[in-house]
């Protein structure tokens, strides 16, 4: 099992959302302008475009580049010739991106953009600055959008340094009674300010030292190849884009072991279950090096464990809901195992993230969750859950966040950044990640988890499952009582009937 952010996101051409309450406006290199502006645009203008496209003008646009998607790169480069139009769509960043890592792997220095960095590593003898170049007005609210979450400042949702847009808690000389108490217990997610202090990552995971140290050493990219972390930094130094690549590597703990000696898991977190398994563990550690823009969508933690994120440098914005609200634009399967989520991280920031105009100011915030009766009476896309505005922090250099098992969150760098995570099974969730090694997906990994953890600690998993029971049975509604009695066998069942009786009924 992947962690969801070792995953691109694919892109799904169709109809993108486009009603977001983000105005800033940054105008297009190649002049695109949104669908609305050609019917104020003169008649030479409106000509060109018609003419440009030809027979493709009487189809959608997210069409005319999923048709280009297949495309080798000296055909893409010829439709480009057609016209200025044309060219405008053979341009299309994520066009020559799929093609220069199908071409060359991992193995590429990144110049300037995708299609020049594809031609100067295709041809080393190539060595002109791509110029601007100055085009009439192409209408396409689909490229004028793609444009839009390419270049709109991350600044629009968190800036560090401005910790009153922050509503997950910060504390530092918490114990580690005190931490199972307040957040373990409770599932509750918390900013760590002070456990990070001893670590020498802090100084020797700079991009410089880490470029000096492991320049030459390939580490896994979530676009699905391994780059020299040399070429990974520059790329990162000069992208902007909607979906950046994201060093996202699992396996940095085999590759390069000493990277495990500049920090310390805390104490909160040294007791994992999972570690039981040994080699058959699932993936739980990741190094995190990203550009602005890169991060994770929305997604609750592999395997239902919960985790912690410590970041080393740069700034990351986080946007978290408890387990039983589902986030807007989020639509996960009835099993938990997919979720459809807007097309980038940006997409979802612009057209979905909650501005403090879009919520009542009666509106709360959520607690682990949510009271019984709210609980209740809760369906899948309630309208409720929009008065609900999520948790969310800018996490900076030596914090570190607890992401409570089941928590939904998203997570968008504000700047590049270097980070290390973890994910962990301890006694308080390890009951949920029991549940889901159930599923047909990890059924292999059950029998075996639950034998280690009875060979390990005779009896828990019996005690944990009878507090759990009767926990839950104080919360029960007179309802649940009831259903609850429905459902036990014949023998052990009460008689509930009502009886209303029409001869007492005066009307």
């Amino acid at each position: 099992f992947r962690h969801p952010a070792e995953l691109e996101p694919s892109r799904k051409h169709g109809q993108r959302a486009t009603t977001g309450h983000v105005n800033t406006y940054i105008p297009h290199p190649l002049g695109v302008q949104p669908e609305g502006n050609y019917y104020m645009a003169s008649e030479d203008t409106r000509d060109h475009q018609t003419h440009g496209l030809g027979y493709f003008v009487a189809i959608p646009h997210h069409v005319i580049i999923s048709v280009l998607e297949h495309l080798n790169a000296v055909d893409l480069a010829q439709v480009g010739m057609a016209s200025k139009s044309m060219l405008v769509f053979s341009r299309e960043e994520d066009l020559w991106k799929t093609i220069t890592l199908e071409t060359f792997g991992g193995m590429f220095t990144f110049q300037t953009n995708w299609r020049y960095t594809f031609i100067a590593n295709k041809l080393p003898s190539f060595s002109l600055v791509p110029a601007t170049i100055t085009f009439p007005p192409l209408y396409s609210d689909y490229l004028f959008h793609l444009w839009r979450c390419t270049s709109i400042p991350t600044t629009t949702w968190g800036q560090a340094g401005r910790p009153s847009v922050d509503t997950v808690p910060r504390r530092a000389g918490l114990s580690p009674e005190e931490f199972k108490r307040e957040y373990l217990d409770t599932n509750m997610p918390v900013i760590l300010t002070d456990v990070m202090k001893d670590w020498s990552a802090l100084q020797e995971w700079s991009p410089e030292n880490l470029k000096a140290k492991y320049g030459d050493r390939e580490f896994y990219i979530n676009s699905g190849v391994h780059m020299r972390l040399r070429d990974f930094f520059s790329y990162v130094e000069q992208v902007q884009e909607e979906m950046p690549m994201y060093l996202f590597d699992h396996y940095y703990g085999e590759t390069s072991p000493e990277l495990l000696q500049d920090y310390k898991i805390p104490p909160f977190f040294g007791d994992d279950l999972f570690g039981l398994l040994g080699e058959s563990r699932p993936s739980y550690r990741w190094l995190l090096v990203g550009p602005a823009r890169a991060g994770a969508s929305f997604h609750k933690d592999p395997n239902h464990t919960s985790a912690w994120n410590g970041v080393i440098s740069g700034y990351k914005k986080w946007v978290m809901y408890p387990p039983h609200i589902t986030p807007p634009g989020v639509y996960p399967s009835d099993d938990g195992l997919e979720v459809a989520t807007p097309s980038s991280i940006m997409e979802w920031f612009i057209n979905y993230y909650p501005s403090r105009d879009d919520v009542p100011p009666k509106a709360s915030r959520p607690s682990a969750e949510g009271s019984t009766k709210a609980r209740s009476k809760k369906r899948k896309g309630d309208d409720d859950d929009k008065e609900v505005r999520p948790l969310e922090c800018v996490l900076g250099p030596g914090e570190m966040i607890f992401v409570p098992c089941g928590w939904w969150h998203t997570v968008l760098n504000l700047t590049p950044s270097v980070a290390v995570t973890q994910n962990f099974c301890n006694n308080q969730n390890v009951l949920n990640v029991i549940k889901f090694l159930q599923t047909k997906t990890r059924k292999d990994l059950h029998q075996t988890f639950t034998d280690r953890l009875e060979a390990h600690a005779p009896g828990m998993l019996s005690r944990l499952v009878a507090e759990q029971d009767a926990a839950e049975a104080k919360k029960r509604t007179f309802w649940q009582t009831v259903e609850a009695e429905r459902n036990k066998p014949n023998a052990e069942q009460s008689t509930f009937t009502f009886n209303f009786d029409q001869a007492e009924d005066s009307d």
